[in-house]
């Protein structure tokens, strides 16, 4: 907690209120927050905690719920930001809100270099060490995976209005502000690194580098347990609430896709990865797609998924406190 508190008290960019609301933990966080609040005055605001643990994405939320800002960040106990990065993220920012304005829902995020659990370099991409394009921001690409890294983003008040209350549908809060942005205003990646982004034993949802060991592991979840089909499953519930919410301000084609991956397991098997493919829903890559075919042919009899979900891929790694 005090490498993170360190680096957000070191940005170049000073003007802004740190807002902490602390999940059940049982280490010293409190004690350290309270430190740290003493010695900044009015720097630092401490929320109520929850009665008991609710997990991190529970947490996100009632954060988000209690913002009242022009604009947020969103940070983890685990992340440790660059100097530079709310300097970066706003100049980004600055240029979408001349462009569309500031009731327009806008949103920025960046790269984050990789490091293990004692700060020692991995990768100085994770998007490059995961092989993934962050530049899929379309709401077809974002129905089934995510891009948006949560530690990395800065939001609008636009966006996170219309965002909340961010449902129990949405796995995480992260790629719900992706998808609300996208659906309704901008979206822009900055590929610079403005994060550490810590990997280790104890991350909530992290990332594998991209290669053959978690290509395994992928067959074996598709294949061999429920976990893939679960995320899917909550990609579908998540769907559904985008199209209640939002459907009548969605373009036709954007409610189309949102409506077909909502209702999928309403169709018979045969008929159903046909639907995702003429609305344009797919994954990036050969494997995906078969993997997703696959998925198409199982039977859902289980309730929808709930707050919390890990959702295995490219997201911010999440811990409670």
């Amino acid at each position: 907690m005090r490498p993170l508190l360190d680096s957000l008290l070191a940005q170049e960019f000073a003007w802004f209120t740190i807002v902490v609301r602390d999940d059940c933990s049982d280490d010293a966080t409190l004690t350290i927050v309270r430190e740290y609040a003493a010695r900044h005055p009015g720097r630092i605001v401490l929320l109520p905690s929850p009665t008991c643990t609710a997990g991190a994405a529970s947490n996100f939320a009632a954060l988000i719920a209690a913002a009242n800002a022009d604009f947020i960040f969103l940070c983890d106990q685990d992340d440790i930001w660059l100097p530079g990065k709310m300097a970066t993220s706003f100049a980004a920012m600055g240029d979408l809100v001349r462009t569309w304005g500031h009731d327009h829902p806008l949103l920025v995020h960046t790269d984050l270099a990789v490091v293990g659990p004692d700060l020692q370099p991995l990768s100085d991409s994770l998007h490059r060490y995961a092989r993934f394009d962050p530049e899929r921001h379309a709401l077809s690409d974002l129905l089934l995976g995510n891009v948006v890294t949560g530690c990395t983003i800065v939001a609008n008040r636009s966006l996170y209005a219309n965002a909340r209350p961010i449902p129990a549908e949405a796995g995480m809060y992260d790629h719900w502000l992706g998808q609300v942005a996208t659906a309704l205003g901008e979206i822009r990646l900055i590929p610079e690194a403005t994060v550490l982004y810590r990997q280790h034993g104890r991350n909530v949802v992290g990332v594998r580098p991209a290669g053959f060991v978690r290509f395994v592991l992928s067959v074996q979840r598709t294949i061999f347990s429920d976990a893939t089909f679960r995320v899917l499953c909550a990609y579908c519930d998540q769907a559904d609430i985008l199209r209640v919410r939002y459907g009548a301000r969605l373009t036709p084609r954007q409610l189309a896709q949102v409506s077909a991956l909502a209702e999928v397991w309403t169709l018979p098997r045969r008929k159903r990865f046909v639907k995702l493919w003429k609305a344009g829903l797919r994954k990036p890559r050969f494997a995906g797609n078969i993997a997703l075919f696959l998925l198409m042919l199982r039977r859902r009899d289980q309730p929808k998924a709930t707050q919390g979900s890990s959702l295995p891929g490219p997201s911010s790694p999440r811990r409670s406190g």
